[in-house]
């Protein structure tokens, strides 16, 4: 939390962000099963949680119970065309109600995430800006026109310094011109990452396939 208020939020947002992962947990703790034996459509096991992700996420008076087990589409004139149109709710099966109630808190998490980012990204433009300013502040304080000549162009270098993160892509094999055993380590490393990918996109989904009698 300490962290989120030296990239500059407010209390107030970091109470926000901890109210979200706490509504995405209530989320995942809501249970569907079949109406009855008779029927495949899904309803709430217990409401106790949906109640409290409602209340938490202050969806208010949003009926999150038909969100999760019903999906609605229209036909004809569509949605905003201004013509006359029709409007269906169709039933879930509770492992596709489990799959929009996912959907949900994935989008919610994934919202936060490129939230923290933006206000990341954007502290570290001010700070740029504030060393910048400091920079030319210094460099006026001199005073003579040799100083200033120089400040301009070590200011002008450090422009384009600007705090950032990098990402490492852990795929891929490097042959380099000296290989030395740390070399052969992240390749080892890399490679078993690959592998253990390839294992779950590639063998996994052709299991379901073959569960599923498609031919390939």
């Amino acid at each position: 939390m300490n962290s989120l208020r030296q990239i500059g939020f407010h209390e107030s947002e970091v109470n926000d962000c901890l109210r979200v992962l706490a509504g995405i947990l209530a989320l995942g703790n809501i249970v569907f099963e079949q109406v009855n034996e008779d029927s495949e459509h899904a309803k709430i096991a217990d409401t106790e949680w949906l109640t409290k992700a409602s209340t938490i996420l202050g969806f208010g008076g949003t009926d999150l119970s038909h969100v999760f087990t019903h999906r609605s589409t229209a036909a004809g004139g569509g949605v905003g065309r201004g013509r006359r149109g029709s409007a269906y709710s169709i039933p879930l099966t509770p492992q596709q109600a489990g799959s929009a109630r996912d959907g949900l808190a994935k989008i919610l998490y994934s919202s936060m995430f490129d939230l923290i980012f933006d206000t990341f990204n954007e502290k570290g433009r001010t700070l740029s800006s504030s060393n910048e300013i400091e920079e030319e502040a210094k460099r006026d304080a001199k005073g003579d026109a040799k100083g200033d000549a120089k400040g301009e162009a070590k200011g002008e270098a450090k422009n384009d310094k600007r705090p950032f993160i990098g990402i490492l892509d852990i795929f891929g094999f490097e042959i380099l011109d000296s290989n030395n055993f740390e070399q052969l380590c992240i390749n080892y490393a890399n490679e078993a990452l690959q592998s253990l990918f390839n294992d779950h996109m590639f063998v996994y989904e052709l299991e379901i396939y073959k569960e599923e009698n498609i031919n390939i």
